[in-house]
């Protein structure tokens, strides 16, 4: 049968529409090694019942484990995805053109910055497309592993695939994908790069075998074809205040501050204030979803008043979340340590510069003694492959760049814990052209 996914539909039921960063845990299993869940989460154990948690250099810690899902059937389809626990928010259009890309591309990988909701998409894109896959979609958690060699025997143990003593486990998981039509989400790939040419194998083994990866960074693969998610869609700068409300940034405060707070109300009183957070937020789902739960303890305007300090300010994150989505520094804290010690020095310099820069700026805050810049345009556009940068001028011959305001931030604040910052700002001359602190207007893409 042809496929089209010009509008992608939901598979089954109709369901929430939303936009967190969230993997799915499990279905039913019989496993000796389930972990009872009933005594710390009353609430949601009922449907999480029987999670397995497989150890991989972790121990117990289930931040450090490998969680996988005994598979099930839906409309005649194994999977493994379980049903979401929160309400997907918006993205509409994301979800079309990434099923537009699913059309004809074998290997799509969801980029963007930290906190921007890549899983959540994946997952949704995935349960949405779940009737055209006739021998299964299959959600792959990367994000434990400590190192690239296990993707494969991770992908294997999804797919129920043993290794035999006479072949390679590639190979026994291109045979078993050989004639199957299937999905795989492989989720938070960011880390562990180098087992990429490995899905280049399996594509070309497996005919019909189809790849979404996650990832904070691409892959640099001939076969990759790379969605750059941005930020939620933020209200017109001249919207009226009724119009507000139909931003689906706002949109998801709204429905996680309700669930943090039952009295929380969006109204003629909060809702431009709402609308202004969630712009100094730069749209990030992880940084909105964050500040909602802070509205039981905070009026909206005290959120704002806090914003200069918003790493420290937006944490408490739900405990069933990897520990990287608990807090806003956490999230950008992994992509950080994920880049080479040049990448990382450049990044912290260049948060001296408050409203964008241009190669130029960037060679002359950089103060490596020695850099050329050609060294400074490699540096930065691994920068900009780990959505920390956005090219701020695309046709430009002096292009500029800028970063988000959150993670401008976070690279602030490393300069200081790093004893960088009097010297940067120093280099930092006034002859260096500024212009006013970047906000992402609606419909600006945010992160290359």
């Amino acid at each position: 049968m042809p496929r089209s996914r010009h509008a992608l539909v939901r598979g089954g039921t109709s369901g929430d529409a939303s936009s967190v960063e969230q993997a799915p845990l499990n279905a039913r299993s019989a496993d000796p090694n389930k972990v009872s869940l009933n005594g710390a989460l009353p609430a949601v154990a009922p449907l999480l019942n029987d999670l397995v948690v497989r150890p991989v250099d972790g121990g117990s810690d289930p931040d450090l484990a490998s969680i996988h899902r005994v598979s099930s059937a839906k409309d005649g389809v194994p999977n493994n995805l379980a049903p979401a626990l929160t309400s997907f928010v918006g993205r509409e259009a994301e979800l079309d053109e990434v099923g537009h890309l699913l059309d004809h591309a074998r290997l799509v990988t969801l980029t963007g910055p930290p906190g921007a909701g890549k899983t959540r998409l994946a997952v949704e894109i995935a349960e949405r497309v779940l009737g055209e896959f006739e021998d299964g979609v299959w959600f792959v958690a990367l994000a434990a592993l400590s190192e690239p060699g296990l993707m494969l025997s991770t992908l294997a143990e999804v797919l129920g695939v043993r290794q035999g003593m006479d072949r390679p486990l590639v190979e026994a998981v291109g045979a078993h994908l050989k004639t199957r039509h299937t999905l795989v989400v492989l989720d938070n790939f960011e880390h562990i790069t180098a087992a990429a040419p490995e899905l280049l194998a399996l594509l070309a083994t497996a005919p019909r075998l189809q790849l979404l990866v996650t990832s904070r960074t691409r892959l640099h693969l001939s076969a990759e074809h790379e969605y750059a998610l941005q930020p939620l869609a933020l209200a017109p700068r001249n919207a009226k205040p009724g119009e507000l409300v139909r931003s689906d940034a706002v949109e998801l405060f709204m429905q996680r501050a309700e669930a943090s707070q039952s009295t929380f109300r969006l109204d003629a009183t909060n809702q431009s204030q709402v609308d202004q957070l969630c712009r100094r937020l730069d749209g990030l789902p992880l940084a909105i979803e964050l500040a909602a739960v802070r509205v039981k303890l905070l009026p909206i305007p005290a959120i704002l008043a806090r914003l200069d300090h918003r790493l420290a300010l937006l944490s408490g994150g739900a405990i069933d979340l990897p520990a990287r989505h608990r807090s806003l520094r956490a999230a950008v804290a992994w992509s950080y340590e994920l880049l080479e010690p040049a990448a990382q020095g450049l990044f912290r310099v260049l948060s001296v510069f408050r409203g964008g820069w241009t190669v130029d700026g960037a060679a002359a805050v950089w103060g490596v003694e020695g850099s050329s810049t050609e060294d400074v345009l490699e540096t930065l556009a691994s920068l900009l492959d780990a959505s920390l940068v956005v090219r701020e001028t695309p046709d430009s011959l002096q292009p500029r760049f800028t970063m988000l305001e959150t993670l401008q931030a976070f690279a602030a604040e490393r300069l200081e814990a790093e004893g960088e910052a009097q010297a940067a700002r120093a280099r930092h001359t006034p002859s260096l052209p500024e212009k006013v602190p970047y906000r992402r207007s609606s419909g600006e893409c945010s992160a290359v």
